[in-house]
Parts: structure tokens; sequence; C-alpha cells
């Protein structure tokens, strides 16, 4: 089992590397929405795969209430049904990727 810790989370997504702990804060007060649910469902996905560790846990519920506060007017069911949406949307995605027509035909 591997645990990714904040930074990884944040690099991801083409963050700043250097993100500690203690910036968490500032972090998600300046980040936009967009990036606030590009972190949530990086999150989610990585959540779904392996523990997270406790900084990163609390990172991710940060940037969780930060998006339901600020994306959807403090509403929980609004953000879930956003992220069911989102998940499936990133599912039919990835099955087009893997699928060989979406292979270019010199790489097959």
């Amino acid at each position: 089992m591997k645990i990714l810790p904040i930074q990884v989370l944040a690099f991801a997504l083409a963050f700043n590397a250097h993100v500690v702990h203690a910036d968490a804060p500032s972090f998600i007060a300046a980040a936009s929405i967009q990036q606030l649910k590009d972190v949530y469902l990086r999150c989610a996905e990585t959540s779904s795969n392996e523990v997270l560790d406790r900084g990163t846990a609390a990172h991710c519920s940060l940037v969780a209430d930060a998006l339901r506060d600020r994306g959807f007017e403090g509403s929980f069911e609004r953000m879930l049904l956003w992220w069911h949406v989102a998940r499936q949307a990133g599912a039919e995605r990835a099955r087009e990727d893997a699928s060989p027509a979406a292979t270019p035909a010199l790489l097959r």
C-alpha cells in the first residue's frame, strides 16, 4: 500500500510541489473553483485506491469544504451530484482512451 504525501497531489495538478501542510489554507484560499474541483477529484480517485496519510486526508477534507462552500453554495447534495457526473465522465474518457480506436494506427 502506497501513501501519497500532499506534495504529490499538488504536483500532479501542476501546483507548486513545495506546498507544505502549514500552507494548505493559503493554497486553498488562492485556488480557483476549477483547481479545487481538480484536487477534489484527484483526492477521491487516490483515496479509492489507497490509504491517504493524515496530512493528505486533512488537505483533501479542507479542499472538499472549500469546494462545497465556494463552488456549490454550501450544498453537499449539489457537490455530490457534480462528483457523480464528473466521475462517470472520467470513467468514460478512460474507456475511450483505452480502446484500440483511440490509438493512432502507427502505434498499434
